[in-house]
């Protein structure tokens, strides 16, 4: 038992340094970029660092923002678009409890109850009228 321990440490350290070292020795290459000097500066204007962001932001500094729009008789007479937007009532307190419909047909089912077509209920009836058809549902299945 002794052995096989040695075995698997030997395989779990060799086996990772033997794949880096050979990904570093095999795979790599001969890039002299890393040798050369940084560009002098003046020897090549466009080379130099931050020429383009001069050059932007010299771009940006000759634009110029005109603000006689603002004194214009035409601006002067646009009015703002207001929608109104009607209160809406909120439909439950908790909004992942079942409908009052879907919980009266459910304890209608679970009562033992035949559902007809005929059952309806008026979508603006308040929750203690549908406790009291509970209720009476209740009621009704105990005698």
């Amino acid at each position: 038992m002794g052995k096989q321990i040695i075995i698997d440490i030997l395989v779990v350290v060799t086996l990772p340094v033997l794949i880096i070292g050979v990904y570093f020795f095999a795979f790599r290459t001969n890039d002299p970029t890393l040798l050369t000097a940084p560009p002098i500066l003046g020897a090549n204007a466009e080379e130099e660092p931050g020429v383009k962001t001069k050059q932007a932001l010299d771009t940006l500094r000759g634009i110029s923002l005109d603000g006689g729009l603002f004194s214009d008789p035409a601006y002067n007479v646009l009015q703002p678009y207001v929608v109104s937007i009607p209160p809406a009532s909120t439909s439950r307190k908790y909004p992942f409890t079942p409908p009052p419909i879907i919980e009266e047909r459910l304890r209608q089912a679970k009562l033992g109850r035949n559902l007809s077509k005929d059952t309806s209920v008026n979508s603006n009836t308040s929750d203690s009228s549908y406790a009291a058809k509970i209720d009476q549902l209740k009621k009704s299945s105990t005698k």
